[in-house]
């Protein structure tokens, strides 16, 4: 008879693990479904991945996706931060090529998705909402010129730094440079919420995360990590960082990566920092062959998976209980980690996190905010941009630095000198180029930055350029409520003899003469 108790046990256990299991699919294709972060554009970009099939490798592709209900995923362009200045452009520009092949071959199932209301309409449509976003701020290569233009092309969101610190955020896994962010990455902060892009604090330091916090009028995201509380790697959040972004509005995505969530795994996270450092001598396609080596090496790399499914339930938990439920996601990290946890081995098995967490005792509401709700509240917020949407609107003036504006008067040639010499008197303060005068293509642009490499005298404030709208690309009789500084050519007998050698200034708001540079 014991053995008909125990046979009729297991069946009662089998059948209700079915139920379980059944709820969780239910759910799942109920949710929005957001994963905050997949490294999966690098496979197309390397190895001509045809994400439209099921791969017998990596972690995502479309069937898997809607088998583990993950129907809007943020595509992170990612570019490793050996590539520096104009070559971490370049390669952002391939990225984003090779994700518009994608999206051009299979409009069948996929579309481009740059608002909330994009990923409910994409996702009602039966098909894959992308949602783009770049890793790392050395992306932009200091020019927040730049940054809107990746704005412009549909991406929506930025990681500040990533493994190493660049020019202006200091990075969680390196020596602290600029104990945070410098008042140029405040600006890049700032010019994120005006255009309505996602700041991403994963990766950076401790400091820059709460100068972020403190300068972003609207809520961050995580956009993958995990506890520290957990997981004692740099990496990962604090409990007053979890209480932080909260009181932010935020949403941390929690990352499934093996250092992330087990303390047993936490070299291999050492092993990806060390890697980082590397910084090969090369340009070009050679510096790109370099990246494609280094690609299929780490893939070639095993590595035994300690950590397993229950471990990212046990961040899921601890970042509810410190955070509160409306602000929990999950950003696996899938395609940009090597050992995904045992019941998670790709993005398929998503639906096992679900009934984990139907287990611990989460709701049917719980789950849709974890799967995708919290996020889609942040990006609907977010995403509201203060941009006109009829002009190529310039940034607006930092607090006690009103832009400078170059007339278009100027002959080309005193523009680089002119430049140079703002630089001597504040490298941090905007200078606004108009576009009638032909300075977009850089010929005004100092040689050093034209050749992609420094800023010159160490510039923090970007050369903006805006089109001819409201009178500013002539620059003459010009009038905005911000307040420029206009800076025209040196008349032959200069109004003040401290004038100085190249240019006299005027405010636009008054049409007052100020005093020269010095």
């Amino acid at each position: 008879m014991l053995w008909k108790t125990l046979a009729a046990l297991a069946l009662s256990v089998s059948l209700s693990a079915q139920d379980e299991m059944a709820r969780a699919r239910k759910i799942s294709a109920e949710s929005i479904g957001i994963d905050s972060h997949i490294d999966t554009i690098q496979r197309v970009l390397i190895g001509g991945a045809d994400l439209s099939r099921r791969l017998p490798y990596g972690h995502v592709d479309f069937p898997r996706l809607h088998e583990g209900g993950m129907k809007a995923p943020f595509f992170a362009l990612w570019c490793p931060v050996y590539y520096k200045g104009a070559e971490a452009v370049r390669r952002t520009l391939q990225l984003r090529d090779a994700m518009q092949n994608v999206l051009d071959a299979h409009k069948d199932q996929i579309e481009l998705a740059t608002s909330a209301a994009d990923i409910e309409r994409i996702v009602k449509s039966g098909r894959i909402a992308a949602f783009l976003t770049i890793e790392g701020g050395h992306q932009i290569d200091d020019d927040l010129a730049v940054l809107r233009m990746y704005y412009r092309m549909g991406i929506r969101s930025m990681t500040l730094s990533h493994f190493r610190n660049n020019n202006w955020a200091d990075s969680s896994t390196d020596t602290p440079r600029h104990n945070g962010l410098t008042d140029f990455g405040k600006n890049v902060v700032r010019e994120m919420n005006r255009l309505g892009m996602l700041v991403d604090v994963s990766h950076v330091s401790d400091k820059t995360f709460y100068d972020a916090i403190a300068v972003s009028t609207k809520p961050v995201i995580l956009s993958h990590s995990s506890c520290r509380a957990l997981s004692d790697v740099p990496r990962n959040v604090t409990d007053d960082m979890l209480r932080a972004l909260a009181k932010n509005g935020g949403v941390i995505g929690i990352n499934f990566g093996e250092g992330f969530i087990s303390q047993k795994d936490a070299q291999a996270l050492r092993a990806a920092v060390a890697g980082a450092s590397k910084a090969p001598d090369l340009t070009g396609k050679a510096l790109d062959d370099y990246a494609a080596r280094e690609y299929h090496e780490e893939l070639g790399i095993s590595r035994k998976a300690f950590a397993t499914i229950d471990d990212v339930v046990s961040h899921i938990d601890h970042a509810v209980k410190i955070a509160g439920i409306d602000h929990v996601g999950v950003g696996s990290d899938f395609d940009g980690i090597t050992a995904p946890p045992q019941g998670l081995e790709d993005v398929s098995k998503m639906t096992s996190l679900v009934a984990a967490l139907l287990r611990h005792g989460y709701s049917e509401t719980d789950l849709k905010k974890i799967l995708g709700g919290n996020y889609l509240r942040v990006i609907r917020r977010q995403l509201k941009s203060t941009l006109s949407r009829s002009t190529s609107t310039p940034l607006r003036p930092v607090p006690g630095h009103r832009p400078y504006l170059l007339a278009r008067a100027f002959r080309l040639e005193l523009v680089g000198k002119v430049i140079e010499e703002l630089d001597r008197e504040s490298a941090t303060h905007p200078i606004l180029l108009s576009a009638s005068a032909g300075f977009p293509d850089h010929r005004g642009v100092p040689a050093a930055r034209r050749r992609g490499g420094e800023p010159s005298c160490s510039r923090r404030a970007p050369l903006l350029f805006c089109a001819p709208v409201h009178g500013l690309a002539g620059c003459e009789g010009a009038r905005d409520r911000d307040g420029f500084v206009l800076l025209a050519p040196r008349p032959r007998k200069a109004p003040h003899s401290n004038q100085h050698p190249l240019c006299y200034r005027r405010g636009l708001e008054s049409g007052g003469a100020h005093r020269g540079i010095g």
